[in-house]
């Protein structure tokens, strides 16, 4: 960043392009982009959005909620139990506070 700051102030005060790049070991085409360059903070990488573990069982916990809803309340599954049951029927290798996430923005939806 030195180098850069230097290049800027040796600009502001009178040298030549030349002369700035001969000062500072640099080409003449790295003076001129240090120069024309507003921000020098380094840019974060972009995320990537990757699929969630969950995705091939959404539809079979939506399922799941869609059939409790014609059942008594105190039949109806807990998050808890849905995340077993995916287990245990299905091989699932998810978290149980994933399942739980998923079932409470579902539910927020239906409200």
């Amino acid at each position: 960043m030195s180098t850069i700051n230097s290049i800027r102030q040796q600009r502001r005060d009178g040298f030549s392009i030349s002369d700035i790049a001969k000062m500072n070991g640099v080409s003449r085409d790295t003076v001129y982009k240090y120069l024309a360059q507003d921000d020098f903070s380094p840019r974060p990488p972009a995320r990537r959005s990757a699929p969630s573990k969950l995705d091939p069982y959404k539809p079979i916990i939506r399922q799941w909620l869609e059939d409790d809803a014609r059942n008594r309340r105190k039949q109806r599954h807990t998050a808890r139990r849905i995340w077993r049951r995916l287990i245990g029927e299905h091989g699932a290798d998810v978290s149980e506070s994933t399942v739980g996430r998923y079932i409470a923005e579902l539910q927020s939806y239906s409200r």
